[in-house]
């Protein structure tokens, strides 16, 4: 699959937001909902479906420059995942790998060695990780 347009990315820290860059496809697949944090001065990008499902891992410093960091990743393909940075760690949660809704959790502290986290019962439903069961808003009560 070849990415016939031009791509931009920048990043939002609270009100501030970085000038956009162009980033030149060439390194990894076009794909789609991969996931993508900033983390360490580098953004990772991670899995996602290029007419398969991946579980690979790269890396830029720049957003144009990119390294495989990992062709197979310890956890299994999948794509529309939540990708975050917490307590130093790139965090990966749940996703779809084709068939089922997934509701693991995966941490890595350098992209490269992946270690699976126990989940929380609960914490990820069958609805795309939403909870089963949203907890009650105060506003349906009308109090705060």
């Amino acid at each position: 699959m070849n990415l016939t347009s031009t791509a931009y990315y920048w990043l939002e820290q609270g009100s501030r937001i970085s000038p956009s860059k162009e980033i030149e496809i060439g390194r990894f697949s076009a794909r789609q909902v991969p996931g993508v944090a900033a983390f360490n001065g580098r953004l990772f990008l991670v899995g996602g479906y290029d007419g398969q499902l991946r579980n690979d891992v790269w890396s830029s410093a720049d957003g144009k420059n990119w390294t495989r960091v990992t062709p197979a990743a310890a956890f299994s393909p999948r794509r529309s995942f939540c990708m975050t940075v917490y307590n130093g760690q790139l965090w990966l949660i749940g996703g779809y790998d084709g068939t089922n809704v997934l509701n693991d959790i995966w941490v890595s502290s350098d992209g490269i060695t992946w270690t699976q986290k126990a989940t929380l019962p609960g914490l990820l439903g069958t609805r795309g990780g939403l909870p089963d069961r949203l907890p009650k808003s105060p506003l349906a009560d009308r109090r705060l």
